[in-house]
């Protein structure tokens, strides 16, 4: 399955959920063959319906597909970038490298939210 297939399933996805219900992965690179945009798409592929599970959606940002947006969350760096932007909009993960699928989903499963949308009961420490 292609990153772009991938994609397009989130994104159909998105359409049909209000944006307060979703979560949003960029993934930003200089081009579409950075070694490190290459193997996220590699580990995003390996659980697509975890990602859909917990309403995420990928978007894919390059200087040719969008170079406002990609010079505002670059800020002057180079290489590649990935951000986890939270059903409230806040950015949950910053890393300039691949990020692992335990990783991010044992992050966004700590959430409160997703404890919601899990029917788990939130630690009231």
């Amino acid at each position: 399955m292609s990153l772009l297939f991938l994609t397009s399933v989130l994104f159909s996805m998105s359409f049909t959920l209000p944006d307060a219900s979703k979560r949003e992965i960029l993934l930003l690179a200089e081009h579409t063959m950075d070694p490190n945009l290459l193997r996220q798409e590699e580990i995003l592929q390996a659980d697509v319906a975890g990602l859909i599970e917990r309403y995420l959606i990928v978007s894919v940002i390059t200087p040719v597909s969008d170079k406002t947006r990609y010079d505002k969350l670059m800020q002057n760096r180079k290489g590649f970038l990935f951000i986890l932007i939270g059903k409230d909009g806040g950015e949950k993960l910053i890393s300039e490298k691949p990020v692992m699928l335990k990783q991010l989903f044992g992050l966004i499963d700590s959430m409160p939210m997703r404890r919601q949308e899990m029917n788990v009961p939130t630690s009231t420490h």
